[in-house]
């Protein structure tokens, strides 16, 4: 069998290998379980027939028994030794097994019943290129079975040898088509090569084929939700839950759906039924985490979100230091070492604890992204801050501290500590100097600088034409805020709005933080959508207007309005990706900052 985990997501359910061991029916002539019309004399006839009637009813260790007697009557029968191996196949035994296939493939080599059962003995036994190998053995035989076709297939998978799997998958769906099963495996490949769409026309095949396939039905609304079509997927979920009522997967991906679709309530019931049928199912834990936080429950939101070094496979980092984790204690006069799991974004977000941290203790050190380092250090002059070097599992190397901590438990500890949310100051400092030169560099002839950032993955990333009402305000330069190559798209709105906006070659944030904290703090405002830069511009103090995506994000912790991170970020959540809802978010955006203009 075949498990596939689907990306960030439920779990795909096992994939039945189709040379099956139990069907008699299918089997009885040809060799899985032998024939019962034997030419061998009466009293074998009689034995075999009684042993093969065992088998039959599942009667295992009779079955055995009387094979193994009808074995030493015949010793080298290739169909007895094959039957035993059958016998301890089913019973797990797969050395056994190996044993006696080999026996009988060596008295009949052609025999590509005992080829097929003895590939899936060893591919239980761990030996999948020795059972890859002898797949291309029986396909040598019978060149065109599906069957074989589609395990060599799923091992070739499993050997991540894609491309070969891809088309052993391929073959097998084009030599028999109506099967679901084969449709399915070749979905799931077709998924993990990130063929995404593909995958969900494959599952599409194999649902008209099987459409009451509880295991199809989840993974076919799993790749919806991972689509971004969550509203779709919800049908196919709520069939596989009615089908298949404590499936773990299928309560999971409902959780995902629904937190998609801002039903935070439904997705945290969700997630906690997964969880009381796995309570190890450590993704469930983490999601819960999130949609917990995006409704405001941080008490346990914070708690669940411990969850993410197993969700992540990870929970080794938790031990890189040979010194306990702080949980709170009395750190007053003790020395404690806060260190970098998190993205650059997220880094820059928590540090806003820092200064409460040092509140707490003799002496703080801040692991950060080196990239982080020069703005951390003038922004935090009283903590030493080293670099963290992502390319050794050790990190920094710094060992002089008597507690530690990762990045994003901060809050868990803290916010307990000071007794609820607070906002926190402008704790960013950008250098002065080049601030000061950003500023007389870039006001020109507009009276105000306003910076722009608005390109991103979907669905948080929007038009730069959708900033349109902005645009119509007076007396504005605008500054591109944005990472990466969008100079096409920057002068298209330049011609058709006639904006002066200004984009600075000496200044990455991908390079250099410490530029662009600069940057940001030269602006009079920002409108951005959810990325760093409304990180960085609430650190600094910047009057920042953040354009949320229609999908609750948890950094806000239920918040709709102003950021309980930054006094400076006013939150404008999309209800939907509909350009005409953006629109009106917009028109609703530019009102706001035309109006705080006034005050500038």
């Amino acid at each position: 069998m075949l498990c596939e985990k689907v990306v960030n997501s439920g779990q795909f359910l096992p994939i039945y290998w189709r040379k099956v061991i139990n069907n008699p029916k299918k089997h009885q002539k040809s060799s899985s379980f032998g024939s019962n019309n034997r030419n061998q004399g009466s009293g074998y006839d009689d034995l075999f027939t009684l042993a093969f009637s065992h088998h039959k009813e599942n009667n295992l260790d009779k079955a055995e028994e009387l094979y193994t007697a009808c074995l030493d009557m015949k010793p080298k029968d290739p169909l007895i030794l094959h039957n035993l191996g059958v016998i301890f196949l089913q019973t797990g035994r797969f050395d056994n097994a190996i044993h006696k296939f080999y026996e009988a493939i060596k008295y009949k080599p052609k025999y590509v019943d005992a080829l097929c059962n003895l590939g899936i003995a060893l591919k239980n036994s761990g030996k999948l290129e020795e059972a890859v190998k002898i797949y291309n053995e029986a396909l040598a035989i019978e060149t065109n079975s599906p069957e074989i076709y589609s395990n060599l297939g799923i091992l070739q998978q499993e050997l991540n040898h894609l491309a070969e799997a891809q088309t052993s998958l391929k073959k097998a769906v084009s030599l028999d088509p109506k099967r679901a099963d084969f449709w399915s495996n070749l979905a799931i490949l077709n998924y993990r090569l990130g063929e995404v769409e593909t995958a969900l026309t494959e599952f599409t095949e194999a649902l008209k084929l099987d459409p009451d396939n509880p295991t199809l039905l989840s993974n076919f609304g799993s790749i919806l939700v991972e689509l971004g079509r969550s509203k779709e997927a919800l049908a196919p979920l709520n069939r596989s839950l009615n089908l298949k009522d404590n499936s773990t997967e299928v309560l999971y991906n409902l959780g995902k759906a629904n937190y998609n679709l801002a039903q935070l309530d439904k997705s945290i019931n969700y997630y906690k039924s997964a969880i009381a049928f796995d309570p190890d199912f450590a993704k469930a834990h983490h999601n819960m985490a999130h949609a917990l936080l995006a409704r405001g429950n941080l008490r346990d939101g914070w708690e669940e979100y411990g969850w993410r070094w197993a969700a992540k496979g990870l929970s080794e980092k938790l031990t890189r230091f040979n010194k306990p984790i702080w949980q709170g204690e009395n750190i007053s006069t003790k020395k404690i070492l806060v260190w970098s799991e998190q993205g650059i974004g997220d880094e820059i977000l928590f540090s806003s604890l820092i200064p409460y941290l040092k509140e707490l203790s003799s002496y703080c050190i801040l692991e950060a992204n080196p990239r982080l380092v020069p703005l951390f250090n003038r922004s935090f002059p009283s903590v030493k801050v080293v670099e963290f070097d992502r390319d050794q599992d050790n990190g920094s190397n710094y060992t002089e501290f008597d507690f530690h901590l990762p990045t994003g438990d901060l809050p868990k500890l803290l916010w307990q500590k000071m007794g609820g949310i607070k906002t926190a100051p402008n704790y960013l400092l950008a250098d002065s100097e080049k601030k000061a030169e950003y500023r007389k560099r870039y006001k020109t002839r507009g009276k105000h600088l306003i910076g722009l950032s608005w390109a991103s993955s979907p669905p948080k990333g929007i038009p730069l034409s959708s900033f349109s009402p902005i645009f119509k305000l007076p007396n504005i330069t605008f500054v591109n805020l944005q990472y990466g190559e969008h100079s096409e798209e920057i002068l298209a709105c330049k011609k058709r709005y006639n904006i002066d906006m200004i984009s600075d070659p000496e200044v990455d944030p991908l390079i250099s933080m410490e530029n662009h904290a600069a940057q940001v703090a030269a602006m009079d405002a920002v409108v951005s959508i959810q990325n760093t830069t409304i990180y960085v511009s609430g650190g600094l103090g910047i009057q920042t207007f953040a354009i949320l995506p229609p999908i609750p994000d948890w950094r806000w912790l239920g918040k709709t309005d102003k950021s309980p991170w930054h006094n400076s970020v006013n939150l404008y959540p999309r209800t939907s990706e509909d350009f005409s809802a953006v629109e009106k978010l917009m028109n609703n955006v530019a009102k706001d900052l035309g109006n705080f203009l006034k005050t500038k």
